[in-house]
């Protein structure tokens, strides 16, 4: 039985900006097979995009069908604005052979399961979460053609006309079991010269544990990679990150966890880990980490085994929002000690806000003013990254916008079908802020730090450091050059 794996491209992306290593799909490629089954990958996403607006995805798929031939396609979708292309690819799939099973996954799918089946008819099976034993049991059933489904775990599918849910249970617990991704199976070249990167300090993305212990009302990963925080061990990770450096010369690593630093000793052992093993490196976490594991011997021991970056989810000036509305359970005093340690050590940092949660009043955008003008002196941060509140499925943060009309039934729809822009507009529309207001507070927020931050900015982006060279890189291309 033949197996392809399909990496979509994302809505009203024009660049390698957004792209990233779709690690999901080459640890699905991986573990089918080892289980015995033929796989080929098929990546979207490193094609030239003129190519693909001029002709479309059918002429692609077309070759892959014609010269491989697969029984079943497993599609990924990881968030919503890759739904626009899966949309055409299962539209295309069904048209050049009506027999394949058509698979999907991926986060998005696994909170829009129901909508999804009942809105387009050609896919079979959605795999709901963490993919890869429950998408093995499901092609061994195909295999044996079997026609009952009901003990697959995470497995949504149609019986006599309905859909059917085997919601999802289990989780892996042992994460060294699983074989290393199929990075064979990719055009490396395309993710390693990603818009950060360059010829000189290549980079590769590596997930070195799966979910994460927090609950904060506004994130929904843990639907994908259940409750638990289940970890790598150490040596695992590094004999990852060591295949990677000596076999495709990899030199900078995005860690792409959800709490990579939870445990203190793991931290520092897989730190510790890079400079025992000779590797020169730098990594740095573009979801960020947990500022109540940071402390001033974590911090040391990862900027001297190469982190260029620490990405601070400090969420809201706020007490009152951060802990009582979004549940982080941080202190202002505890975000500024980590500031501070970062600075000391000189290691730029970035601040991520999130405005526009319920609860938030002119109070709390006045808590959000006062607090980012603290951020400076030996509480500089670099940059503040600040987005507007999206109300997820599966989240708390949803179920309350839902329970005080927060949010319409048209946001909601383009939530789903991945036609709104998120993160850059306020969908939450509250009762206590315009949305004028908080348009005008974010610009506010970014205003204040730089303005007061201008010359250590400059002084510090200003050295000829390949950090800094790779930082200007993307900058001028995002914002000059235009991809």
């Amino acid at each position: 039985m033949k197996i392809l794996l399909i990496n979509p491209i994302m809505n009203k992306t024009v660049s390698r900006i957004s792209s990233f290593f779709p690690s999901g799909i080459a640890y699905l490629a991986s573990y089918l097979e080892s289980n015995g089954f033929e796989v080929r990958v098929f990546d979207f996403q490193t094609l030239p995009r003129k190519s693909l607006k001029a002709h479309g995805f059918l002429p692609y798929l077309k070759r892959e069908i014609d010269s491989f031939n697969p029984d079943i396609v497993g599609i990924g979708c990881l968030f919503s604005h890759y739904l626009p292309s899966i949309k055409e690819i299962v539209r295309d799939l069904k048209a050049l052979k009506e027999s394949m099973v058509i698979v999907l996954g991926g986060l998005h799918p696994t909170l829009y399961y129901e909508k999804l089946m009942a809105q387009l008819q050609a896919i079979d099976f959605i795999i709901l979460g963490e993919g890869e034993v429950s998408f093995l049991a499901l092609c061994k059933k195909l295999k044996e053609n079997a026609k009952t489904f009901s003990d697959i775990d995470g497995l949504a599918y149609r019986e006599g006309g309905e859909i059917k849910v085997n919601q999802k249970m289990s989780f892996i617990e042992r994460l060294d079991d699983l074989p290393f991704p199929a990075f064979d199976k990719f055009n490396m070249e395309t993710y390693m010269y990603h818009i950060r990167y360059n010829r000189k300090n290549r980079g590769m993305s590596v997930i070195t544990s799966r979910s994460c212990p927090q609950r904060c009302t506004f994130c929904s990963m843990f639907h994908s990679h259940g409750r638990k925080w289940r970890t790598r061990s150490a040596a695992n990770v590094l004999d990852e990150i060591e295949l990677l450096y000596h076999k495709y010369n990899i030199r900078n690593f995005q860690f792409m966890d959800d709490n990579m630093t939870f445990n203190k000793e793991r931290t520092i052992s897989i730190c510790r880990g890079i400079l025992d093993r000779g590797m020169n490196i730098t990594f740095f976490f573009p979801n960020g980490m947990s500022i109540n594991t940071l402390d001033r011997e974590v911090i040391e021991i990862m900027k001297e085994a190469g982190c260029v970056e620490i990405r601070l989810p400090i969420e809201s000036g706020s007490e009152h929002l951060r802990n009582k509305i979004m549940k982080k359970g941080l202190s202002n005093k505890k975000i500024f000690e980590v500031i501070e340690a970062c600075n000391d050590l000189d290691l730029p940092t970035v601040g991520y806000f999130i405005v526009g949660m319920p609860g938030e009043d002119h109070k709390t955008m006045q808590e959000n003013v006062d607090f980012v003008k603290q951020l400076k002196g030996r509480k500089f941060v670099d940059f503040l990254g600040t987005n507007f509140a999206i109300p997820f499925p599966g989240t708390a943060l949803y179920k309350q916008c839902v329970e005080e009309e927060l949010i319409d039934d048209k946001a909601m729809e383009q939530l789903m079908d991945g036609t709104i822009t998120i993160f850059d507009q306020p969908i939450i529309r509250l009762k206590t802020i315009t949305e004028e207001e908080l348009i005008e507070h974010r610009k506010q927020l970014w205003e204040i730090s730089f303005k007061q931050n201008f010359f250590r900015i400059l002084r510090r982006y200003s050295r000829p450091t390949r950090n800094n060279y790779q930082i200007f890189r993307a900058l001028v291309h995002r914002f000059v050059v235009g991809y």
